[in-house]
């Protein structure tokens, strides 16, 4: 893990709108990581952190022992799906400033190839359904076309300089 002693990733859950943990590593520490991050999503930390860029640094010392960790939120300049989480080791090092830099440019870049799939599911969904609400009518079109033919009183098209465009039998 290097940098962080626990990472973790949350995506937000489309139907309740909040922020889920869906995995943690080591497994042991997610009890703790929830609890954690959800304090900080409570006290309006988080809220910050989805207005930056870059990743945010943030410190609790609600908990029995005090815990620094960092947010970096996951999503595009129009909504965010998700967020990054990792909890510091208690030592400082020398390049955190680097791993952060490079932190923010991966996570970044996963969040745009991420809303990019989901754009992209999102189009193939709308063609889907737009193809599905096409056939339908082309079969109630066929259904119509069919009446002219199979009503059993005379029918006859004709044009305007009196050309018989169609007759039934």
């Amino acid at each position: 893990l290097g940098l962080f002693r626990a990472m973790s990733f949350f995506l937000v859950n489309p139907l309740s709108f909040e922020f889920e943990l869906v995995d943690c590593s080591p497994a042991e520490d997610r009890a703790k990581v929830d609890a954690l991050v959800q304090d900080q999503i409570e006290s309006g930390k988080f809220a910050w952190a989805l207005k930056q860029s870059a990743p945010v640094l943030f410190e609790s010392r609600d908990f029995p022992k005090s815990q620094r960790g960092l947010f970096h939120a996951l999503g595009d300049s129009s909504h965010t799906f998700g967020m990054f989480c990792g909890l510091m080791h208690d030592h400082r090092t020398a390049n955190q400033e680097i791993t952060f830099r490079l932190l923010s440019i991966i996570l970044s870049t996963s969040s745009y190839a991420l809303s990019e799939a989901q754009n992209t599911a999102d189009l193939k969904n709308k063609v889907l359904a737009t193809n599905h609400d096409l056939q339908r009518t082309l079969q109630e079109n066929a259904v119509l076309a069919r009446i002219p033919a199979e009503n059993p009183s005379p029918v006859i098209r004709v044009s305007r300089n009196g050309q018989v465009l169609y007759g039934n039998d």
